[in-house]
């Protein structure tokens, strides 16, 4: 077993997200409700610095975007354990700059359009496929006699 190179309390993590963009390794927290970032080089980790701390409340997801330097970050503030109401859950794109002492995180922006893409999950696909199975006809797939 490997030791951790980092460790949080759970106040301060909950980690719930991570991806890997510009030297760096970018953590989302529930409980937290920041966004790390540990800079890594090879085996080892920098000092992690603690981004929007209890701004947009809990953090879900981080993901790399493809061929950008740039992150996409989601909430979850309307799940059970959030205080959000329905829709107050939010897509966000952070583009990384590099700076003089390293990639500097730009203020947040919301989503471009006028509404975020809806995050796919399982309850989708199974409202999905009951929809398909509602509107197909019973003699879908029989031949005509």
């Amino acid at each position: 077993m490997t030791n951790p190179k980092r460790q949080w309390p759970v106040s301060e993590a909950s980690p719930s997200g991570v991806a890997y963009a510009d030297g760096a390794i970018y953590m989302a927290a529930l409980r937290g409700e920041r966004l790390w970032r540990i800079p890594v080089d090879g085996s080892n980790t920098g000092t992690p610095e603690a981004y929007y701390t209890n701004d947009y409340g809990r953090l879900r997801t981080v993901e790399s975007v493809p061929g950008k330097n740039s992150l996409w970050l989601t909430t979850t503030n309307a799940d059970n354990n959030g205080d959000g109401g329905p829709g107050s859950d939010k897509v966000f794109h952070i583009d990384l700059k590099s700076g003089p002492g390293g990639p500097v995180l730009l203020p947040m922006a919301r989503w471009k359009n006028s509404t975020p893409p809806t995050p796919w999950t399982g309850r989708q696909e199974r409202d999905r496929q009951a929809d398909k199975k509602q509107a197909r006809p019973k003699d879908q797939g029989r031949e005509a006699q």
